[in-house]
């Protein structure tokens, strides 16, 4: 009934730099292979990821979570377009300097509320089935630095209003 959720996650990926609202990868592919751009930049990171979410009222979960994550660079492997342009490079920014192998240690709260949200029993679960009201969600992540320059450290927060309208 508190709608618990504990998670875990870990492995290695290739990631976008601009991950919110980056390029498609379609969109990427097409531009690579036909005039040598590449909108999409790129780096390898290998991770571990812990999460739980609950659900201290209904319509209002927290969630708290970890991660760890080594990041490196990752260098331009196309060689080849249709009308034989100089592919460019995969460093953003046009950036000179490959990006130093780095580490970030992230925590992560998010509070959501979504009032008079609606639900079924079943079986001793909570199942939602509506709401008319929109969702309000905080979201606060932080880096937490290692001490090294090669660390991450920031601070972000983010809020949203939400509301599906038929």
């Amino acid at each position: 009934m508190r709608g618990g959720n504990l998670a875990l996650s870990g492995g290695q990926t290739t990631a976008d730099y601009n991950s919110e609202s980056g390029t498609l990868l379609l969109i990427n592919s097409i531009a690579s292979l036909f005039f040598g751009e590449n909108p999409v930049k790129f780096y390898r990171k290998e991770f571990i990821a812990l999460s739980n979410t609950i659900e201290p009222a209904n319509g209002l979960p927290l969630t708290v979570g970890f991660t760890y994550e080594k990041r490196h660079a990752l260098q331009n492997r196309q060689s080849y377009n249709f009308f034989g342009n100089t592919p460019s490079s995969n460093l953003p920014n046009g950036q000179s300097l490959a990006m130093l192998d780095n580490s970030a240690m992230k925590l992560k709260f998010r509070l959501s509320y979504t009032s008079r949200y609606h639900y079924r029993k079943r079986l001793g679960r909570k199942i939602y089935t509506h709401f008319n009201y929109p969702t309000f969600t905080l979201q606060y992540e932080s880096a937490i630095s290692t001490g090294s320059d090669e660390s991450a450290s920031f601070n972000k927060l983010e809020g949203d209003i939400r509301q599906t309208i038929k």
